[in-house]
């Protein structure tokens, strides 16, 4: 009996939302979220640069709210190999942090590496960047860029 009672209730908290902000994680297009490498030319990691842009498509105004000071995070991988992860290499003050966004209102995050990327110059190929909201719900779009 209450197998079935927190069933119908997780299902009835599910069935009251009415749009969830995150709805296909790990892809590289999302309507929400937008991600362009701005660096003309990179050659080192401190040379990328991109903005991290997250609208919200719902309609009604969103709070996200976050753990930290710290409210996206981003990883330079290259293939399989996470090559820089923002999460590990940035100190965050643990407050408790928030923005609002109305309908169709974006929030732009600028991703700069200049202040803790590696001065050694990348091998040439292909690099993935990826960004994220750091909410343990947030979807992640990812874009490539070529080093030569």
């Amino acid at each position: 009996m209450r197998s079935l009672l927190l069933i119908l209730s997780v299902l009835f908290f599910f069935s009251s939302c009415d749009e969830l902000p995150f709805l296909s994680a790990g892809s590289e297009t999302n309507e929400a979220m937008k991600l362009n490498v701005t660096a003309d030319k990179i050659e080192v990691m401190q040379h990328i640069e991109a903005d991290f842009t997250f609208t919200n498509t719902t309609d009604k105004k969103v709070e996200y709210g976050f753990p930290s000071s710290c409210q996206h995070g981003f990883k330079v991988n290259k293939g399989d190999e996470v090559l820089f992860n923002s999460q590990y290499a940035y100190a965050c003050l643990t407050v408790v942090t928030s923005f609002e966004l109305d309908p169709g209102e974006s929030k732009t995050f600028k991703i700069d590496l200049s202040n803790g990327g590696d001065f050694e110059y990348l091998e040439s190929g292909t690099y993935t960047l990826e960004a994220f909201l750091l909410t343990e719900d947030s979807d992640t779009v990812s874009t490539t860029f070529e080093v030569e």
